[in-house]
This record gives C-alpha cells, structure tokens and sequence, in this order.
C-alpha cells in the first residue's frame, strides 16, 4: 500500500468482479475511485458453485460494499449487463457497456475462401462444444464436401480427435494452439466460421466471443448457438445463423445452407465486415 501510494495513482481498474473485491480495501484506504471490469464467468456463474473457490468467497463476502463504493462497472455486453443487475444486484445506472475491440488488421485482408474450409477457433473445453459441431458435420458430410479445421488446445483434445477420426476421417485438421498471425491466415481461407459455444450447469456461457466479431471483421459468416452475449454480436439471418442452443440438427442445417448456397455465403460475408 505503501509503495502504491508513492506512485500517486489516479484510479484503480480491476479486470473481474474477484478482483474488484480483492482491491477493494487499498482503493478505499487511498480514497481513489475504483472500476470494476465483469469479463464472464465472474458475472454468470452459479452462486453454489462459484462459493467452492476462494476468490469468489472474498467477492460474496464484499459484493455490497464494492457495489456502493465503485465508480462504474465495465461489461462486454447487455447480457453481462443484466446478470449483474438482476443477480448481482449492481445498480444499471453504474454500468457502461463497452464491446471488445477487434484488430483493425482484419478489416484489410484481401479474403481467398477455399471451397467447402469451417474454421473453429477457441479451446477445447466442452463449453466452446466443438463435440456438437463435430456431430452436426455428420448430418452433413453425406451431401457436401467439406475441411474443418481446428485451431486450439485444451484438455478434450485427444477425445476430440479420436471422435473426429472415428466419424469424419480426413475431413478434420488439429492444428493446436497458434498465433495470431496464423488465425488470421486462417481466417482469410475460411467460407464459415463456426464454434457452437453453449452455456454449461455451472453457469459457465459465452458472454461476447471476440472470435465472432474477429471472423466477421474478417467477412466469414459465422454459425453458433444463440446463446449469452453472442446474438449481441452476431446478427442472425444477416451476418450469420444462429440455431437454438444445443440444438445440433438445427446446426447442421445452417452450415449445409451456407456451404451450398454462394450468394448467401457472400451477403452474409459482406454484411459480417460491415
């Protein structure tokens, strides 16, 4: 507290609620205002289950007085918005909604779809369900050509591939964790983006999804569950098509339409980047 004290700050920013609490007592023993930045699970995960870890102990313990003393509260999206009023308790008046920042990079990339490329970009964790995309590309593999390809690592991995071996042979490459540059070579090859996020018991969910945003900067339509933050970011029916979450039939039913249909891909593609 001390040395901070030396440095003469002006304000104190906390990224997540947790941090906010735990930042709580040297912000008002400075007297400096505080923000508080809500990023996700911090706003949607179940109480139950969020009071097994001690960060979200020590959140609980002073969610009132961070309430009261915080300046303002940062979030993503209108959903993170409404969590934290209507669960949270934090008043709306307090909370400014800013969207995430995409590369401005993407914008200007000359775009080279290879016919009938998916692209999947997020951690193989079951919340990001690329098991479900898996399963909805066995409805379609029978009608239409078709590469997925996954960028990303993470525990499920290894089910993953043997999964996508086991239904889909060849027409499935890992390529594990990249760097940007490489998502964004990616992504200028790619005729649909697709990683059907779902929201899981724990109250885990997809609370934005820069991914959505960063393929659409990209002009790739995208195909997701509408669930969370991302019908925020991704406009259904114009930009990309959203099924009902966990509906995997309704899924596979999207990506045939965009894989088969041109002029869509292209509208949608256009009115992504726009």
């Amino acid at each position: 507290g001390q040395w901070l004290a030396m440095q003469q700050p002006r304000l104190v920013h906390a990224h997540f609620g947790p941090g906010g609490a735990m930042v709580l007592p040297l912000a008002k023993r400075l007297q400096l205002p505080l923000i508080v930045s809500f990023h996700g699970s911090d706003a949607t995960l179940d109480f139950a289950y969020a009071w097994r870890f001690r960060a979200y102990q020590l959140y609980f313990l002073r969610r009132r007085q961070l309430i009261e003393y915080c300046s303002a509260v940062l979030v993503p999206t209108d959903f993170v918005l409404q969590q934290l009023v209507r669960r949270h308790g934090f008043p709306e008046d307090k909370i400014v909604i800013q969207r995430h920042h995409v590369d401005a990079e993407l914008f200007a990339m000359v775009p080279k779809p290879e016919p009938g490329r998916i692209l999947y970009v997020g951690r193989l964790v079951r919340r990001k369900g690329l098991h479900l995309l898996l399963r909805a590309l066995c409805l379609v593999q029978k009608s239409l050509e078709f590469h997925l390809v996954v960028i990303g690592d993470g525990p499920e991995r290894e089910e993953y591939e043997q999964m996508a071996r086991a239904f889909l042979g060849s027409r499935v490459s890992f390529l594990g964790a990249r760097a940007f540059s490489s998502v964004k070579e990616e992504l200028r090859r790619a005729w649909v983006f697709c990683m059907p996020s779902y929201t899981q018991p724990s109250g885990e969910t997809e609370t934005f999804g820069v991914v959505y945003a960063e393929a659409q900067a990209a002009g790739v339509p995208v195909v997701a569950f509408a669930t969370g933050g991302v019908p925020e970011v991704v406009a259904h029916g114009e930009t990309g098509l959203l099924a009902a979450e966990g509906n995997v039939e309704e899924l596979a039913g999207y990506l045939a339409l965009l894989l088969a249909d041109k002029r869509l891909r292209d509208e949608m593609g256009a009115r992504a980047r726009q």
